[in-house]
């Protein structure tokens, strides 16, 4: 966190953080390293929130792009992308690598999601 273009944005409700985004500022896009929501916040619209902001501040710093990986096994994840307009252009293959104790490694596979700004909105 100590460079300077990783950005966080946090959400909250009576004063408590349900929820917060870590993004990385790209040459052309903000690329998402970190979007979290506390369980029990879930499907209330907080994770939305946090993308519209991300999405209002794309044309304000001439970014046309958002993009984050996702785990395979996310479903929830891939669905709530979905509806906010994202698309899964690629399937990364081994981009996760977990090891636990003296286990081996499992690796699993990430879905690339990209949001692009619509081009009459990214031309103003």
């Amino acid at each position: 966190l100590k460079q300077r273009n990783v950005i966080g944005l946090v959400g909250t409700l009576a004063g408590e953080v349900v929820g917060y985004v870590l993004y990385e500022l790209q040459k052309g896009k903000f690329y998402i390293h970190v979007l979290a929501v506390k369980p029990q916040h879930r499907r209330r619209s907080f994770g939305s929130q946090l993308i519209d902001g991300l999405k209002a501040k794309l044309t304000q710093q001439k970014r046309t792009e958002i993009e984050i990986y996702v785990r395979e096994s996310s479903l929830d994840a891939h669905l709530f992308l979905k509806a906010l307009d994202f698309k899964a252009l690629e399937i990364c293959r081994d981009w996760y690598s977990d090891q636990v104790r003296n286990e081996p490694v499992q690796t699993e596979d990430a879905y690339r999601f990209v949001h692009v700004l619509p081009s009459e909105i990214a031309a103003d």
